[in-house]
């Protein structure tokens, strides 16, 4: 996660990997935090399907 200067936004890149009924898909994914009355917040998130 990378916070912003200021501390009140942060974004998150990771993997991600689902399984159901034999099948399986993974990729990438973004979330953007931002922080609200002290606690962090998920503000958006975007999920690609690589595979």
């Amino acid at each position: 996660m990378e916070i912003d200067q200021a501390g009140e936004r942060a974004a998150e890149l990771g993997r991600w990997t689902a399984r159901w009924t034999g099948a399986e898909m993974s990729g990438r994914y973004l979330a953007c935090w931002k922080k609200q009355t002290g606690q962090w917040v998920i503000e958006s998130e975007l999920f690609v399907t690589l595979s």
